[in-house]
């Protein structure tokens, strides 16, 4: 049975954007770690009525791949927006929270030690990458300016891939990514966005 997400109204909006709703741009790819903690902080959220397949199985932890199409991957976040946040705001404020909790993983706390917020920016194109198939995120090196460090990046993307909100919760783990590098007060601001990309400014103080 198609899947039916009227009663979502962030999802609902999303999926009436694409060209084929929830099975758009399956080549559009989002590495199966990125949904962990959603996993692990919100186990009720696979009790909801009539998700797809894919998505009951990255809830469960059942789901066989290391890839996920990223639609089915954003659906997962608006269905949190949705069902779990009052606002955008309190979404916004739990992405930035979650993704720097990814970097207090031993591991990768080890990595970033190493890694300037500077190189972090010349290299960011890369680590898209590694979570990412089907976008591109490109970078201009940083520049600063008095006390304070700043940057841009671009992300390129198919026709609606990423809304508003989604864009905007990349950005906070864009935050999360320059704060683990170290980096002193990272903000990042979503200036402006088409239907296939998105541009980004961040600074932080030096």
């Amino acid at each position: 049975m198609p899947f039916d997400p009227s009663p979502w109204p962030h999802v609902a909006s999303y999926l009436a954007q694409l060209p084929e709703g929830f099975d758009s741009y399956p080549d559009c790819l989002v590495h199966i770690d990125t949904f962990s903690l959603v996993r692990e902080r919100y186990p009720s959220l696979v009790t909801l009525p009539g998700l797809p397949n894919s998505v009951v199985q990255v809830l469960t932890g059942s789901y066989q791949g290391d890839w996920l199409p990223e639609v089915h991957g954003n659906v997962i976040f608006l269905l949190l927006r949705d069902t779990q946040f009052k606002d955008d705001a309190s979404f916004l404020a739990w992405a930035g929270d979650s993704a720097a909790q990814v970097f207090q993983k031993p591991w990768l706390r080890a990595v970033m030690a190493v890694m300037s917020p500077t190189l972090i920016i010349l290299n960011i194109g890369k680590r898209w990458q590694t979570l990412h198939k089907g976008s591109t995120l490109t970078s201009v090196k940083a520049e600063k300016n008095g006390h304070q460090m700043g940057a841009a990046g671009a992300l390129d993307y198919p026709p609606n891939l990423f809304d508003e909100l989604l864009l905007r919760r990349i950005g906070k783990a864009f935050e999360s990514v320059l704060a683990a590098s170290r980096a002193k007060q990272p903000v990042t601001i979503l200036n402006q966005f088409t239907r296939t990309r998105a541009d980004y400014s961040m600074t932080w103080m030096d």
